[in-house]
């Protein structure tokens, strides 16, 4: 049998583990999304995901931040906006995963710019992207 003192120290520490661990998957959380940026989903497709994903080897998001030099828009904005790509940091190689899963390996050594445009590229001659890549020259020309 516990006395009130033992019962009221053993309730306080229940206490702060639940908070630290809280406090845990709260940071884990905010880690996970700082590593990457999720892409509009396209409405009118029926694939399990209706968005594809890039995964880059670089290690910033901010570097997708840049205005690219041939539209009016960030590199952030054309690939997760118009061309519905999530962008993952931090991984082992570059890929480009399609809506259907298919995977298309990207060129290892790319600037965020050259990415997008290969990533744009490999979209364009996709079967739902030749549209989006379309749209996005014809509606963002500077």
């Amino acid at each position: 049998m516990l006395n009130g003192y033992t019962y009221k120290l053993q309730m306080i520490k229940l206490s702060l583990v639940r908070t630290a661990v809280v406090i845990m998957l709260l940071l884990g959380s905010k880690m996970n999304a700082q590593k990457q940026i999720e892409a509009k989903p396209r409405e009118d497709l029926s694939f399990s995901t209706n968005k594809r994903v890039l995964y880059t080897t670089i290690n910033t998001l901010e570097v997708f931040e840049t205005k690219h030099p041939k539209w009016s828009h960030s590199l952030k904005e054309i690939l997760s906006e118009y061309l519905h790509t999530s962008i993952v940091i931090g991984q082992k190689e570059n890929i480009l995963v399609s809506f259907d899963g298919s995977r298309f390996p990207l060129k290892s050594k790319a600037s965020a710019l050259d990415l997008t445009n290969e990533v744009i590229d490999k979209i364009g001659a996709m079967y739902f992207g030749k549209r989006e890549v379309d749209k996005l020259k014809k509606n963002n020309a500077n």
